[in-house]
């Protein structure tokens, strides 16, 4: 049993890392069932033997071309201070890489995927591919486990309002806000509507996101921003 399972683990792997590749060569968009079976030399009838639909497999896929955010997010949050600066740090992180790959981070977390299927299957990717680190954060680590944008910032802002930054109340306006200017901005990456660069794309959304915890910092604490 347990050599048949390891067998399995392989198997997705195979597949994950095949379809990764493909969407890193020919966007998202044109990934296929037929390309990854081509690709590795199986047919199509195969790849349902390890995933439910192709959507299972895509969304495997893009959490792996996330993997350098998810990395960068280990190594830099070692050295923070507050969770202030701890959210903050990890916006301008999300914001950077999302920004450089945008329909990878588009399909994730707004497209019209299962969220019942979405916590699946994330659980099932960190099963296979766990991150590498020996941090033991346990917000980020929840964090990183909810698929829902909007709850990934709730937690965040959660550990904040523990510390004293924000008032309990103010969370769901913040979260709602945030999440508003970085779709925005995520639209316009998508829509080439400028010709900025992912990191001046970044700097506005942080900005924006300063301006917005200012109005809702708790006046004991203006002196972190």
């Amino acid at each position: 049993m347990a050599n048949k399972s390891i067998r399995r683990a392989r198997m997705i792997h195979y597949f994950v890392d095949t379809a990764t590749a493909i969407i890193q060569e020919e966007g998202i968009s044109n990934i296929t069932l037929r390309k990854v079976a081509d690709r590795t030399g199986y047919n199509s009838a195969t790849l349902y033997n390890y995933f439910k639909n192709l959507d299972h497999l895509v969304f495997l896929a893009a959490l792996k071309c996330m993997e350098p955010y998810t990395t960068s997010l280990f190594q830099q949050l070692q050295s923070v201070d507050s969770s202030l600066e701890k959210n903050l740090k990890v916006w301008e992180l999300f914001c950077l890489h999302s920004f450089k790959n945008p329909q990878i981070y588009e399909a994730i977390f707004f497209a019209s995927f299962d969220q019942e299927d979405n916590s699946t299957y994330l659980a099932e990717y960190y099963s296979l591919f766990p991150p590498d680190t020996k941090d033991n954060d346990s917000t980020l680590s929840s964090m990183l486990a909810q698929p829902d944008i909007y709850q990934r910032n709730h937690i965040l802002l959660q550990e904040c309002v523990d510390e004293g930054f924000f008032n309990q109340e103010d969370v769901p306006a913040i979260d709602e806000i945030t999440i508003f200017i970085y779709k925005g901005l995520l639209s316009k990456v998508l829509s080439n509507q400028e010709a900025f660069s992912p990191s001046e794309y970044t700097q506005t959304a942080m900005n924006y996101i300063r301006h917005c915890y200012k109005g809702f910092l708790c006046p004991e604490k203006t002196g972190f921003l």
